[in-house]
């Protein structure tokens, strides 16, 4: 048998084989900033740059299939800022339904929301009252042992460690007795600011229900 009879089919063979696939390969086309058409297997990078849509389609197939050019920094930037923007007011919705229920559940209506406020209030007022009275004590203790330590200093002797003793811990009661008024006072600053917060909120909560039910 002719051995070029032979190899001639195979040969042939195999360059259609190679061959088909390109036949049938995808083609991308691209204009670049300047209005030049680009053709090939690959988008250009010129195309790249002034971010053109890329066009590709296949010699075996009907249509066309349009590639969008890749967003910009600032694009995606935008993107990131809206989405972050829309899970933040998703995140308030939740928190503000969830302080609705909860506000529904502990006051049937307004007046239970001014009790309570009132009561804790006056609460609180009592304490700073009976404080603001044991500290008008404790300073005169204070007074009194500072009356003594003088005493003693003008009498040349010095201060004894008695009065010494005496003279500060009439001091540090009252300054822890300041102290327990002031936080108590700021207690009730808070009490007032959260009980005002609750009315208000309570109102809304009220008002949206009413619009919605209309």
């Amino acid at each position: 048998m002719n051995r070029i009879a032979v190899i001639l089919p195979i040969f042939t063979a195999l360059i259609l084989a190679v061959a088909a696939p390109g036949a049938h390969a995808a083609i991308k086309k691209c204009q670049d900033a300047e209005g030049r058409w680009h053709y090939g297997d690959h988008a250009a990078k010129e195309c790249e740059k002034a971010r053109s849509d890329v066009i590709e389609f296949n010699a075996g197939k009907a249509g066309e299939k349009i590639i969008e050019a890749p967003p910009t920094l600032e694009e995606l930037n935008a993107e990131r800022a809206e989405k972050e923007r829309k899970e933040e007011e998703a995140r308030r919705k939740a928190e503000q339904a969830a302080e609705d229920k909860l506000l529904a559940q502990s006051y049937a209506v307004e007046d239970d929301i001014i009790y309570e406020r009132n009561r804790k209030l006056k609460d609180l007022q009592q304490s700073i009252d009976s404080g603001a009275a044991t500290l008008e004590h404790l300073k005169g203790v204070l007074a009194r042992a500072e009356k003594a330590a003088d005493e003693e200093k003008k009498s040349g002797k010095g201060l004894s460690k008695e009065t010494s003793e005496t003279l500060k811990r009439a001091q540090h009661q009252v300054d822890r007795h300041n102290a327990l008024i002031a936080e108590k006072q700021k207690e009730m600053d808070e009490t007032t600011a959260y009980y005002d917060d609750a009315l208000k909120r309570y109102r809304e909560m009220k008002s949206r229900r009413s619009s919605a039910a209309k």
